[in-house]
C-alpha cells in the first residue's frame, strides 16, 4: 500500500478538478501555507467545503486522502448501496444498531484499535478505522443519484463509515470478513453495536442518534484482544453481531444460543480427544484385552452421545468457556443459584448449576421455536426474556466466541 510523504500542489489541483461540483479546495491558500507540498500530518479540513457543509465536518480529511477522493469520484461505483471498493481501500456505510453509540467508548477504541498496526487476516494485511463524517462513499452516492446531499446519509441513520485499508489483491469476500471481525471487536470490547446499512435519501429532520457520553467499554477478562484472523472466525463474529443488533429479546436470545451451539461442536471434539488421550496413556504398557478395549469404546460412545444431546453441548460449552470474573451482574438476577455457587467457589455446586442453566437455555429455546400445541412445558424455561436475560446470553455467547477464536483453525469444526 502506497505511503506518500507529501501531496504536491499539482496533485492537489488534479484532485480538485476531478471533484469539481462535489468539493472545492482553496489551493491558493494552501500554496501559501505549504509551498513545498502538504504534509500528511496536517489536516486540510479548513480549506475544504462540501456543498455548503461547514469545514469542521471534514477535519478528518488528510492531504493524502484527497487522492482517494479523486479515485472515488473518477471511477468509484457503489455496491449493495453500502460499499465502495477502491484499489487499496474499501468503505462501508455503517449505522448504530441500537440508535445510539457511546462517544466515550469510541474515543477509547480510537486510541486502542483504530491506531493499531496492520493486522494479518487470511494471509493478507488489513487495517480498519471509523469516521463519523462525510467521506468518499457519500460523494459516489451523490454521483449515483441515490442522495442529493451528503448530509442525507447522516440524517437517514448512516452516521459512520468503516474504512478498511488492504492490499490491491484482497478479495471482496476477505474484505467483508475482516469488516465483520472488526465490527465484532468494536461490539465485544467497546460496546459499540454497529451494522452495515445502505445509504438512503431522506428529508432533513432531527438528529437520529443520541450521543451517550459515558464510556461503556466491556472488560471481559480475556484481554489483550485481537481481531479474528481467519474467515471461519469472522463468520461466527457475524452471527454474534446479528444477535447484538436484534432489538427483539426473544429473537436475540435464539441467535445467542445459535452462537453457543456453533462453538459447542468444537468443544465436544476437544473434550473427546482429551478423554481419549487420558485413557490411552492411563497404562504404561496397556494390554489390549477385552476390558481395555471396552473402556476405549465406552469413552468414544460417551462423547458421541454428547454430540446428540443439545443440553449437554450447551453445558460443556459454558463450563469450558465461561470466565467467572467476566460474567455480568445480571447473572445474579437470572441464575441466582449459579451466581451464589460461583461466589462461594464451590466447584461441584457450580457444575450442577451450570447443568441447570444449560437445561433452562435449551428448554427456553425449544419453547420459542416450537409451535405451542406441539410443545409441553418442562417447568425449567426462563419465564420472561427481558434485557437481563439477553445480557447474560450475550456474555455466555461472547465468551464462547472468544474461546473459539483462540483455538487454532486446524482443530475447529465450523
Amino acid at each position: 500500500m502506497a505511503d506518500h510523504a507529501t501531496l504536491s500542489m499539482n496533485d492537489l489541483k488534479k484532485a480538485a478538478e476531478a471533484m469539481s461540483g462535489y468539493v472545492t479546495i482553496d489551493t491558493a491558500a494552501m500554496a501559501v501555507q505549504y509551498p513545498n507540498g502538504v504534509p500528511l500530518t496536517e489536516h486540510v479540513g479548513a480549506y475544504i467545503d462540501i456543498l455548503e457543509c461547514q469545514p469542521h465536518n471534514l477535519e478528518h480529511v488528510r492531504a493524502a486522502d484527497l487522492q482517494v477522493w479523486e479515485e472515488a469520484i473518477r471511477s468509484g461505483e457503489l455496491e449493495d448501496d453500502n460499499r465502495l471498493r477502491l484499489r487499496e481501500i474499501t468503505y462501508f456505510s455503517i449505522s448504530s444498531a441500537k440508535g445510539s453509540y457511546s462517544v466515550g467508548a469510541l474515543e477509547i477504541a480510537d486510541k486502542e484499535l483504530f491506531d493499531s498496526d496492520y493486522i494479518t487476516f487470511a494471509g493478507a494485511r488489513y487495517r480498519g478505522r471509523l469516521i463519523f463524517e462525510i467521506g468518499p462513499i457519500h460523494l459516489v452516492a451523490m454521483k449515483s443519484s441515490i442522495i442529493e446531499h451528503p448530509m442525507e446519509a447522516i440524517y437517514s441513520g448512516c452516521e459512520a463509515t468503516l474504512v478498511i485499508e488492504h492490499e490491491r489483491s484482497a478479495s471482496d469476500e476477505s474484505i467483508r470478513c475482516f469488516a465483520n471481525a472488526f465490527l465484532f471487536e468494536l461490539s465485544a470490547s467497546y460496546g459499540l453495536d454497529l451494522q452495515f446499512s445502505p445509504i438512503r435519501g431522506i428529508a432533513f429532520g432531527p438528529d437520529p442518534f443520541v450521543d451517550i457520553m459515558e464510556p461503556e467499554v466491556i472488560m471481559d477478562g480475556q484481554r489483550p484482544l485481537s481481531i479474528a484472523s481467519d474467515q471461519e472466525g469472522s463468520e461466527l463474529c457475524g452471527m454474534w453481531l446479528s444477535a447484538c443488533q436484534d432489538v427483539v429479546p426473544s429473537s436475540a436470545f435464539l441467535q445467542f444460543v445459535k452462537c453457543i451451539e456453533y462453538v459447542a461442536v468444537t468443544v465436544v471434539q476437544i473434550e473427546q480427544h482429551e478423554a481419549l488421550r487420558t485413557y490411552l496413556t492411563s497404562r504404561v504398557r496397556p494390554a489390549l484385552d477385552a476390558e481395555y478395549l471396552r473402556g476405549l469404546v465406552s469413552t468414544v460412545e460417551e462423547y458421541q452421545r454428547a454430540k446428540r444431546d443439545d443440553r449437554q453441548l450447551i453445558k460443556m460449552t459454558i463450563q469450558r468457556c465461561a470466565v467467572k470474573d467476566a460474567l455480568p451482574e445480571s447473572v445474579e438476577e437470572v441464575f441466582p443459584k449459579l451466581w451464589s455457587a460461583m461466589e462461594r467457589n464451590e466447584s461441584q455446586q457450580i457444575d450442577s448449576e451450570i447443568l441447570r442453566v444449560a437445561e433452562a437455555i435449551y428448554d427456553t429455546r425449544n419453547s420459542l421455536v416450537h409451535a405451542k400445541p406441539n410443545y409441553k412445558s418442562t417447568g425449567r424455561e426462563i419465564s420472561i426474556i427481558n434485557d437481563d436475560v439477553v445480557d447474560v446470553m450475550r456474555s455466555f455467547s461472547l465468551m464462547a466466541v472468544r474461546w473459539y477464536l483462540r483455538c487454532p483453525p486446524r482443530i475447529r469444526i465450523g
